[in-house]
């Protein structure tokens, strides 16, 4: 049995339905009422269950277009067996049914949906003729040649567009070179224009990648598209500097006015590493509003790495937590003039006799939009101080070493950039890291016991996260501190009334063959023990899984019980896979137990039982 790898730090617990459940729904594709039909056929889909197979081929055919393309929609929820499903629902004769089947093809990755999909591109309908070479190319197929001559000289705009873009997966486009120069022209919509640009970045310009061509090289023309007013096709420009490795030419889109353009041109720099783009790209990083382009530019400085970017992100991350410290101290600056504003018009609300001032009202509305604005600031500058963090341990950069020291103890314990900090200290591997980190776990497990008590009477809790604490114990891992685990231990004993620190105990699991060398064997089973023995404990929660695992790594006999009750109570298919994994490890027998059915977890679909 292939060992289990649990992504994330949830175990996840998708619908199920049971052979009830199955029936039930399938009984209600017989209601006179289509909408009912409708409904059971794709939440047929979401129990997850092969026996709802067989109804869904009887809901494929029936009478209703939107019957049939919710059977279709239930098809791709139940994975490849219901490919037959899909497949058919490519011949249909209504627009739904049609938009779900293609749709279906791509989830599925259904390459035999391409025929049928280039017959479509021949459809009355331009939905549909604008859908099908929309799917091909999502399949990374292209239309037959002379059907896309075709649909580039559509009457819409959508259909030429995605003609267009289905073009770009050809080898070669001698034959349509004169469409693309057509489509091309300021008379055309902006997205066909760009998309026909693009295309004339790949088959036209540039003889030098191009050589097949006699059209010529024509970059003046390209520079006249990059000025161009709309950004469509000015990112278009974007894509086929890419396209042709120009890193040079694409670096001035960062700065573009558009935010598509720059994100374009941050997704080339991932692809095209240069480092005359680490300060224009540390620009976009830090100033990008949306996360998508942050990302994107993060990722482009981890392509290029090295010195430069070491020194940027060192000068970034000072600048964001001093920017964000300073943003915290206007904050609470704020508030304190909130406050007595909101008292004011608390008692003015519960007298009845006193008039609400409306000038009270106009400044706490006005404040409150500025405090609006200094959060959003600040939430920024946080991202940007962990992304650094995150930069520097990734690359194993010691520029800003001395610093990170520093805010390890200085940082609050519960801070989200004391964990960044953490765990970049822990990759980038001095061990002058360790006593440090050694002096935050510690204090951070002082407030451990304090921090429930507070949680489970709902009172304000202290400064600790269990996030934190966890990224804490994952560094001091990395760097090879054995001391971790005695800590570590005293973190997983702890419990008030029925609460643990699941999260603290998931993430010290996770690393424990790196903390556990010369730890007594008897604690560390103990410790594995307790989670797997645990009924408050959250089947989501990794902890359990982690501790599965570990049962099974370490061969641990007494945890066989709780293994097997794991099967025995089918919470999910996820824990009930790593408990097999880890029985079959322990008892070395060559076939791994049978891992049954999950128990009912229904979705939209309710089905309760009454007396009779």
């Amino acid at each position: 049995m292939p060992e289990p790898v649990l992504d994330g730090d949830e175990v996840p617990r998708p619908l199920f339905g049971d052979a009830r459940s199955v029936k039930l729904l399938g009984d209600l594709l017989n209601d006179e009422d289509l909408r009912v039909r409708e409904r059971a056929a794709g939440e047929l889909g979401q129990t997850h269950n092969p026996k709802a197979l067989a109804y869904l081929k009887r809901a494929a055919k029936d009478s209703s277009p939107a019957v049939r393309a919710a059977a279709t929609r239930g098809a791709v929820e139940l994975g490849f067996s219901g490919k037959e499903i899909v497949l058919a629902g490519l011949n249909d004769k209504d627009i739904t049914p049609l938009l779900a089947a293609m749709n279906g093809a791509v989830v599925l990755k259904l390459i035999d949906a391409v025929e049928p999909l280039r017959n479509l591109t021949r459809h009355e309908q331009e939905l549909i003729r604008a859908a099908a070479p929309r799917t091909l190319t999502a399949l990374g197929q292209t239309a037959n040649p002379e059907n896309l001559k075709r649909l580039l000289g559509d009457p819409s705009p959508a259909v030429r567009v995605e003609a267009l873009s289905n073009a770009l997966l050809l080898a070669s486009a001698e034959d349509l070179k004169d469409d693309f120069i057509r489509l091309a022209n300021a008379s055309q919509p902006p997205a066909v224009r760009a998309a026909a640009i693009e295309c004339l970045g790949k088959f036209v310009f540039f003889p030098r990648l191009a050589a097949s061509y006699s059209f010529g090289a024509d970059t003046d023309m390209y520079k006249n598209y990059a000025a161009d007013a709309n950004p469509l096709p000015r990112r278009s420009v974007v894509r086929t500097y890419r396209r042709h490795d120009m890193a040079a030419e694409i670096l001035p889109f960062l700065a573009d006015p558009s935010p598509l353009v720059r994100l374009s041109a941050a997704e080339a720099l991932v692809h095209l590493p240069t480092e005359s783009a680490v300060k224009p790209l540390v620009e976009l990083f830090l100033a990008a509003p949306d996360e998508k382009t942050h990302t994107v530019a993060k990722e482009a400085l981890r392509k290029i790495g090295g010195a430069p970017v070491g020194e940027a992100m060192a000068g970034a991350f000072s600048q964001s937590l001093a920017e964000f410290q300073s943003v915290d101290g206007d904050m609470k600056g704020m508030q304190k003039q909130i406050d007595p504003l909101v008292k004011t018009l608390e008692s003015s609300s519960s007298d009845k006799k006193a008039k609400v001032d409306p000038k009270v009202e106009k400044q706490l509305e006005e404040l409150r939009f500025q405090m609006r604005a200094l959060q959003r600031k600040q939430q920024i500058l946080q991202r940007n101080a962990m992304s650094c963090c995150s930069l520097l341990g990734v690359l194993r950069r010691k520029e800003g070493f001395d610093n990170l020291l520093r805010q390890a103890t200085a940082l609050p314990l519960d801070s989200p950039i004391l964990g960044e900090v953490a765990v970049a200290l822990g990759r980038i591997g001095d061990e002058r890291a360790m006593d440090p980190l050694r002096t935050v776990l510690s204090e951070s497990s002082k407030q451990a016991i304090p921090y429930l008590k507070a949680i489970s009477s709902m009172a304000t809790p202290p400064p600790f996260s269990e996030k934190v604490t966890g990224q804490v114990i994952q560094a001091l891992a990395a760097l090879g501190d054995a001391e971790t685990f005695k800590t570590v231990y005293r973190l997983s004993r702890i419990r008030v009334m029925s609460m643990r620190l699941g999260t603290v105990i998931a993430y010290s699991l996770k690393v424990l063959p790196s903390i556990t060398a010369d730890a007594p064997p008897e604690e560390v089973e103990k410790m594995i023990m307790s989670v797997l023995m645990d009924p408050n404990l959250s089947s989501s929660s990794s902890a359990q899984w982690r501790a599965a695992k570990m049962a099974g790594v370490l061969k641990l006999q007494p945890a066989l019980r709780p293994l097997k009750r794991i099967l025995r109570d089918r919470e999910t298919t996820v824990m009930m896979t790593v408990a097999a994994w880890a029985i079959q490890q322990i008892t070395g027998e060559e076939n791994p137990p049978n891992i049954p059915e999950p128990v009912l977890n229904q979705g939209s679909w309710i089905i309760t039982q009454t007396a009779e």
